[in-house]
């Protein structure tokens, strides 16, 4: 775990609390104890329900973020990932670390700016899937960047 001087972490992730999973709550437990040891946490998150605030502070200590899209079929699948590189851009200087929860669209994206911009990146498996198929599949990377 990171001593408190690792700097300020910003979450990643494709959904949040109040939606439950194991990601969301693994990543609700992982900045409870970072605050705790002085670490200042922020989480970025797509708000899927607009009756999500914008901007909240969570249970865990965390200051939530939810980027808007709209309210229409398959925009999001572009717009959050665009919206999300915006944010980072706008709030980078924030932030010493970005970690990404699930390695998807939105982690992708938190990986290269943030290596352009010369920040920590630690990108979290979350389930066999990605080993076995996804993204992190030996088998698949090959494919992919050959």
């Amino acid at each position: 775990m990171p001593r408190a001087d690792a700097g300020p972490v910003l979450m990643v992730t494709e959904r949040y609390l109040p939606d439950v999973g194991g990601t969301e709550v693994q990543l609700q437990h992982l900045a409870e104890r970072l605050v705790a040891r002085g670490v200042h946490v922020e989480v970025v998150t797509p708000r899927a329900d607009r009756h999500l605030p914008a901007v909240e502070l969570d249970a865990s200590g965390a200051v939530v973020h939810r980027l808007a899209l709209p309210p229409v079929r398959y925009l999001p699948a572009v717009t959050a990932p665009l919206s999300l590189a915006w944010f980072l851009i706008r709030h980078a200087r924030r932030f010493r670390t970005f970690h990404a929860h699930t390695v998807g669209t939105l982690a992708i994206v938190a990986t290269a700016i943030g290596r352009l911009l010369g920040k920590r990146v630690v990108l979290k498996a979350v389930g066999w899937w990605e080993l076995d198929g996804g993204v992190l599949d030996p088998g698949r990377r090959t494919r992919l960047w050959v």
